[in-house]
């Protein structure tokens, strides 16, 4: 089972004659055993009622270490919990459950401890990305092997599967355009129904290749079921354009391209005080009576996406609602707070061609003030 860490996550439990349960609650990484034998936390809750109800996602949560450095990689932390119920005076043996934290946020309409089970980890079937830039696929590679189909053109140019593995760092996997060479000159074979032999010096020749495939839609195979995800590259000629990565509903990273007119601002800030200025009877006219002191500015961007389809808002209420959100930004991967608090849905019919413009703010002053 999974534990969304950005809502509530809810253990309760109710008996005739319940005083009391206690909590062991093991939160850890790497493999998923052996489980540490110290817990990370011990909790206790009285019965109110002959219930108990504990929620421990805000705990869970703290323990999951996921910044974005332009490196499509994802941490997640499992969790074990020990129940014991004192009944009428005697400890008795409650509940041992294991659970895989991801940091999403299920709405309130998802109804408690949502699982939000996606295997395909972003709410849209369509990527409207840079035909510069490479996609990025999140996948959620915990339970099934995982097989995406590259298309161009009604032909495959690449297959790649993702499997399974028992590691906290590796249950979500991120599939992307950007290949090697070498695998792609393996899977091309493979695809025509050829075998192709280990062999290092042919590894060594392609190592440091890689090629950006065009693709107009990725089929996702997994449990023998299949999803479709079409792939619109968008070029872009006139105005720079912005890429901003976001930690999604479902724990994953995703990317959103604006491609049309962006604005930069600064907005600054000082404290000001009068210093005395007389010296021997006199003052200098050259002299601050009104000083600042500990002045600095934020950044800030006005973007515009350009035409998206209404589907997308979804995407941008995830955006929204996100507490982790960065952009490529002179060739740096930089964090920024989306600053737009009223999001207004677009539709088809009243906005016809549709537009999304955000105002984002960088996540640190422009003077270093880091201390």
């Amino acid at each position: 089972m999974k534990i969304n860490t950005k809502a509530p996550y809810y253990v309760y439990h109710s008996e005739s004659l319940l005083e009391g349960v206690s909590m062991d609650l093991y939160i850890y990484t790497g493999t998923s055993t052996p489980v540490p034998s110290t817990p990370t936390q011990q909790l206790f809750s009285t019965a109110i009622n002959e219930s108990v109800t504990f929620e421990i996602s805000e705990i869970i949560d703290g323990f999951i270490e996921d910044n974005f450095n332009g490196d499509y990689e994802s941490n997640n932390v499992w969790v074990r919990y020990e129940t014991t119920n004192t009944v009428n005076g005697s400890d008795v043996a409650g509940d041992t459950v294991d659970l895989i934290a991801y940091e999403g946020f299920p709405y309130a309409t998802d109804g408690a401890n949502a699982q939000l089970d996606k295997v395909v980890m972003q709410s849209n079937d369509t990527i409207i990305a840079n035909d510069l830039d490479t996609i990025n696929i999140p996948i959620d590679a915990n339970t099934y092997d995982v097989t995406l189909d590259y298309y161009s053109k009604g032909s495959i140019e690449f297959t790649e599967t993702l499997t399974a593995i028992d590691n906290s760092d590796s249950i979500i996997q991120y599939s992307s355009n950007s290949v090697g060479d070498y695998d792609m000159f393996k899977s091309r074979v493979e695809i025509d129904g050829g075998i192709v032999e280990a062999k290092s010096c042919i590894e060594a020749v392609y190592s440091d290749y890689y090629s950006t495939m065009d693709v107009d839609y990725v089929k996702v195979s997994y449990n023998g079921l299949e999803e479709l995800i079409q792939v619109k590259e968008v070029e872009e000629c006139k105005y720079t354009t912005y890429k901003v990565t976001f930690k999604n509903k479902f724990g994953a990273w995703q990317d959103l391209w604006f491609f049309k007119r962006s604005d930069l601002s600064l907005n600054t800030k000082a404290e000001t005080y009068k210093s005395n200025v007389i010296t021997q009877g006199s003052y200098s006219i050259s002299d601050h009576q009104k000083k600042i002191y500990r002045k600095n500015g934020t950044e800030s961007l006005k973007l515009n996406t350009g035409f998206y389809p209404e589907s997308y808002n979804e995407v941008f209420t995830q955006l929204s609602l996100s507490e982790q959100v960065y952009i490529e930004y002179n060739d740096q991967t930089l964090p920024i707070n989306v600053k737009t608090s009223n999001l207004t849905f677009k539709n088809n019919v009243n906005d016809k061609l549709i537009n999304y413009s955000i105002d984002v703010e960088f996540a640190f002053d422009k003077i270093n003030s880091r201390r």
